[in-house]
């Protein structure tokens, strides 16, 4: 520059000075922005709780535009509405009014549903403010208002309130940050969606196995409750349990949360809820209930959840086999505090609990198969040692029956006949002939211990009372003459109640039954003691018991003392007393219950079902009962005694009587007769015969007469042989030792319309 020049200072002018303030303040401005992206970029990169993040980005957003307060709402999409998640500047509370913002409405909902932003510098007269009198009391100017949105999807809403107006680079600013922050919301919402679903993974793998390892219904439901209310947002929880055909919920089971709290108004455990007065009546039809205001819901359920403090209830359908059979319900104290994951959750909570109690139910219905099984094994191995005992016996019940015949038939005889006895003496005699016939009915059924009730003899009504002082009787030289000889005295005592019910039975076997009892008792009492019959009628029943206090049985004796071939008493023993007492009483529709403590006796209870029956007809006094019609009898038997007494018998009632000594000389007896035009009116023959049986000589009668009555006499104890269908040339079946009514009444009924 030469010397002497000076340079000189320019003014700006006016318009200069204005483009250079324009330049400072966009600088100012792009600063401003650049600072406000910056911060709120760092925030949502710091990352943290969904509140706190959103929390540091509403005070930037205040701090950096210049607002009063500001505040960010997120979307709940099930609910379609806007829940408020930060608040900053003057008003840091997340709750009141607008703390849920239906979408459409206010501002903020206005907002929302429209999907665009907005401003306004006269908020207190804007149409949409609920409150202007609050506006215009702390001096709300302006409201800026903008929409998080991320590809057309709604994530939430933030807004900034102002006491000066806002300018439009307001909006820019929220605009600016508007994506980045709807993409860390969304960001978040997936992380925490992911650990929610960690979680309940986690708690579902838990409960799963938990469950798995019960195999209880109790324990199942105490293990899910306590899972359910530790590890999840669940205020109360309880499972009910459906009845079907009442219609109604009960509250079987609560959570530890349920079982502290008192003074539950209505529904208690254990109580029945109608299933139409039941929040949960949705569950019965299979379908998950979701109640997300329990005091908008006028049930009895919903009003005790009120009650309780609770605001939203969750019920859940429990299935097993495809039917609905319980409910799950878990409870929060917050409204509608349950979201769609938690629902899903749930959901498949009840599914996995189902399947549990399915599977509990599958190994009951197994462990009660096996016992079925083990049952039917163990009902099945009886009957084959009582088939072989009827097999061991076959070969002597026929022989037994024929030593028996006489026994039975001359006593009877003797009855009928001689006038003369003592009182003494036809007691003893009738003692005798009571106890042949009741040996032939034992022998009888030998081979069928257990035979289906419909082949046993015809039940009648009999007075338990009467069986108890004839078994007393009979049985008396086991309990008193025997034990007195070696000085032990054993005593007998009756408690019978009058005017007992009848019952419908055998006497003759249930007077076996007692007096088998009874000589168990006298075993029992190896020192004397006292045993005691008693009767009594309680309901539909007739007890009778034969108690004794004797040396008693401990718990394993009791459990077998009624299986065949089981003895205590050694090869003193057959361990037939006991079992055929149960068959007996068996055969009669009773029970038998043993009670038995070592060192204190036992009790046998027999309980018979009480007959609607007449009292039994006066026992018919022995006598001779002279036909209606006389005959020419052909008696066959190849025993000589059975022939004496058949002979005696038939004789004594007026008939003729022609006797063979076997199959082969009946048959030549019968032709002699026929030749001499003197035939039989009616043959009697012995079933068991060498050479020819009965069944060969009926089948040769029936060929040469067919008109001819035969009657099988069968000492096979209730049977024809082997083959349990009477023979089919024999017109009627006796069954030795024949008594004098049987005899008659088979010749009577066999010679009906045969002429004479």
């Amino acid at each position: 520059m030469p010397v002497g020049i000076r340079k000189r200072k320019r003014t700006l002018n006016a318009g200069e000075i204005a483009d250079f303030e324009k330049v400072k303040e966009e600088l100012r401005h792009q600063a401003c922005m650049a600072n406000l992206r910056a911060e709120v970029s760092l925030a949502l990169a710091r990352g943290g709780a969904l509140r706190q993040m959103l929390q540091t980005c509403a005070e930037v957003m205040v701090r950096h535009l210049d607002a009063a307060f500001g505040r960010i709402w997120t979307l709940n999409a099930d609910q379609n509405v806007l829940e408020l998640q930060a608040s900053a500047g003057l008003y840091t509370h997340l709750d009141g009014a607008h703390s849920r913002i239906p979408l459409g409405q206010f501002k903020v909902g206005r907002i929302a549903s429209d999907r665009v932003p907005h401003l306004t510098n006269d908020f207190p007269n804007d149409p949409l403010v609920t409150d202007p009198e609050w506006a215009r009391r702390e001096g709300m100017m302006a409201f800026a208002g903008y929409p998080l949105l991320l590809e057309d999807r709604l994530i939430g809403v933030m807004a900034l309130f102002a006491r000066q107006k806002f300018t439009e680079e307001v909006l820019e600013g929220l605009a600016s940050v508007a994506a980045g922050l709807a993409q860390g919301i969304e960001r978040k919402h997936a992380e925490e969606d992911a650990k929610r679903q960690l979680v309940h993974v986690i708690l579902l793998n838990e409960i799963a196995r938990n469950v798995a390892e019960r195999l209880d219904l109790d324990s199942i439901f105490q293990v899910v409750l306590k899972r359910l209310e530790d590890q999840m947002p669940v205020d109360l929880s309880s499972v009910s349990l459906y009845d079907e055909p009442k219609g109604t919920l009960t509250v079987m089971h609560w959570g530890p949360k349920g079982q502290s709290l008192a003074g539950i108004p209505a529904s208690p455990e254990g109580a029945g809820l109608p299933i139409e007065q039941s929040l949960a009546e949705g569950c019965i039809h299979g379908e998950l209930v979701y109640v997300p205001d329990c005091s908008k819901v006028d049930t009895a359920d919903a009003r005790v959840a009120v009650a309780a403090g609770m605001g939203c209830v969750l019920a859940m359908p429990l299935f097993t086999q495809e039917k609905v059979f319980g409910v799950l319900r878990v409870l929060r104290r917050s409204v509608d505090g349950f979201g769609r994951s938690d629902r899903e959750f749930f959901r498949m909570v009840s599914e996995h609990v189902s399947l549990a109690i399915h599977q509990t139910s599958l190994y009951r219905d197994l462990q009660r198969a096996y016992h079925e099984v083990q049952q039917t094994q163990q009902v099945a191995m009886q009957k084959e040692r009582l088939n072989a005992l009827g097999q061991m016996a076959s070969g002597i019940v026929h022989d037994i029956n024929n030593a028996l015949s006489p026994i039975v038939g001359f006593s009877e005889l003797l009855l009928a006949r001689e006038k003369n006895l003592s009182e003494a003496g036809k007691r003893q005699l009738q003692n005798i002939h009571t106890s042949g016939q009741d040996i032939g009915r034992i022998i009888a059924r030998l081979r069928s211990f257990y035979l289906p009730r419909e082949l046993q003899a015809a039940h009648k009504p009999v007075h338990l009372n009467q069986l108890v002082a004839q078994a007393i009787d009979l049985t008396s030289a086991r309990w008193k003459e025997i034990p007195q000889e070696r000085g032990i005295v054993i005593q007998v005592k009756t408690e019978l109640e009058k005017s007992l019910p009848l019952v419908m039975g055998d006497e003759a076997e249930i007077r076996e039954a007692l007096a088998n009892v009874i000589f168990n008792s006298v075993d029992a009492l190896p020192r004397g003691g006292t045993i005691w019959a008693r009767t009594r009628s309680a309901g539909d029943q007739v007890i009778l018991e034969i108690v004794d206090d004797g040396i008693g049985m401990d718990e394993s004796t009791r459990r077998h003392c009624l299986e065949p071939f089981f003895t205590t008493k050694g090869e003193k023993g057959t361990g037939l007393g006991l079992a055929m007492v149960f068959g007996i009483v068996q055969r009669h529709s009773g029970v038998v219950q043993v009670e038995s403590e070592l060192g204190k006796g036992t009790t046998l209870r027999f309980l018979f079902p009480k007959k609607d029956a007449r009292p039994p007809a006066a026992e018919s006094q022995h006598r001779v009962r002279r036909p209606a019609r006389l005959l020419s009898i052909l008696c066959i038997d190849d025993e000589a005694r059975v022939r004496e007494m058949l002979r005696d018998m038939l004789e004594s009632q007026g008939h003729t009587v022609t006797v063979a000594e076997d199959g082969q000389a009946g048959l030549a007896a019968f032709m002699d007769a026929r030749r001499i035009a003197r035939p039989f009116d009616v043959v009697l023959t012995d079933l068991g015969m060498p050479y020819v049986s009965g069944r060969d000589v009926a089948r040769a009668v029936k060929k040469v007469s067919s008109n001819t009555p035969v009657i099988i006499l069968t000492g096979w104890g209730g049977r024809t042989g082997e083959d349990p269908a009477p023979p089919a040339d024999v017109d009627r079946v006796l069954y030795k030792p024949p008594k004098f009514e049987d005899l008659a009444q088979a010749l009577e009924e066999a010679t009906r319309g045969t002429g004479g």
